[in-house]
């Protein structure tokens, strides 16, 4: 199976690798703006340029939208300027990439000019 992020269209695209279409994941209420994701077991972490990270069950479905930063941030982008002391603690603003470690940690790197990495910790 290969999944494509669609972000421009608000979906995860699903494919065979011959390339013939599977499926279209769309929950614009849950999954806004997806930019990448990476799969550990049964679930897969899914960065959201609209200021959240999802996590999906194996299905596909959003099981938890962390850090959702979307009603202070406003449009997507418009706080990539501002500085550290401006950032609303524990809210994204433009996680762009994501990843498991081990035990089910989350490392998310955000698309900002000065940079932001966060580091989840599974509790």
């Amino acid at each position: 199976m290969l999944l494509v992020a669609d972000r421009g269209n608000r979906r995860i695209q699903a494919f065979t690798l011959a390339g013939a279409h599977v499926r279209t994941i769309k929950d614009e209420a849950h999954l806004r703006m997806p930019c990448h994701f990476h799969i550990q077991g049964d679930w897969m972490v899914c960065p959201d340029l609209d200021s959240q990270v999802c996590i999906l069950d194996r299905y596909y479905n959003v099981a938890a939208q962390l850090g959702d930063g979307k009603a202070a941030n406003g449009d997507v982008g418009s706080r990539r300027n501002q500085s550290r002391n401006e950032f609303t603690p524990g809210q994204f603003i433009t996680p762009h990439a994501a990843i498991f470690l081990r035990g089910g940690n989350v490392l998310v790197a955000e698309w900002l000019p000065i940079g932001r990495i966060t580091l989840l910790r599974r509790v």
